[in-house]
């Protein structure tokens, strides 16, 4: 996913440079912001997960009430991560439009 975006800023400062239809300019512009959105989206939704899921890899919990706590976090994370598969690209698209 980071590979895209970075193609898509080097797209994004090519495009400026070539002389090509507005229409085919504005395309990209929408295609660019919508590989960015989704690169943030993901971004946003995994580091969390992947935080917790680490810290429980190198923890050693032997307590039953920190373990639930930790099972807790982790089931909120996990919901937040499945946000990344749920949302939906064109409202992101409006969002950063609206900017």
């Amino acid at each position: 996913m980071n590979t895209f975006s970075l193609l898509s800023l080097r797209n994004i400062k090519q495009i400026s440079r070539r002389h090509i239809p507005i229409i085919r300019r504005e395309l990209d512009q929408q295609l660019t912001k919508m590989v960015l959105a989704q690169v943030f989206c993901v971004t946003i939704t995994t580091i969390p997960f992947i935080s917790q899921y680490t810290y429980l890899l190198n923890t050693n919990i032997t307590d039953p009430l920190i373990n639930m706590e930790q099972q807790f976090i982790t089931s909120i994370l996990n919901i937040i991560w499945f946000i990344n598969y749920s949302v939906s690209f064109k409202s992101l698209l409006h969002f950063y439009n609206n900017k």
